[in-house]
C-alpha cells in the first residue's frame, strides 16, 4: 500500500471472485484513514460496497468514512446513455433531427 497510496488513481482488476472489490474497499479504507481523500467506484454489475460497509451507497457520491466517499456505476445504464447520446449528435450532424 505504502508505494500506491500516493497516486491519484489505483485500479483493481482481475478475474471474478478474486477479491478486487475487498482489496480495493481495503486500500480506500487505509487511504482514507492515512489522511487522503477517497473515492471508491465500483462497476462491478453485482455491487455489494454497500454490503462490505453496512450501507446503501447507489450511483451518486456518498461519504462513508471520514474522507471515504463511494459510488457504484450502473455501467449498462451508462453505455446506454452514451450510445443515445451519440445517435442524436449522429442525427444532428446529419441534420436528420
Amino acid at each position: 500500500m505504502e508505494r500506491h497510496i500516493h497516486r491519484r488513481l489505483v485500479f483493481f482488476g482481475g478475474k471474478g471472485g478474486v477479491g478486487k472489490t475487498t482489496c480495493a474497499a481495503a486500500f480506500a479504507w487505509g487511504a482514507a484513514r492515512a489522511g487522503k481523500r477517497t473515492l471508491l467506484v465500483s462497476t462491478d454489475p453485482a455491487h455489494n460496497l454497500g454490503d462490505l460497509f453496512g450501507c446503501a451507497i447507489g450511483g451518486e457520491e456518498r461519504e462513508i468514512a471520514e474522507g471515504l466517499w463511494a459510488l457504484e456505476i450502473d455501467a449498462q445504464r451508462e453505455v446506454d446513455r452514451y450510445l443515445r447520446q451519440v445517435k442524436e449528435n449522429l442525427r444532428r450532424s446529419w441534420g436528420d433531427g
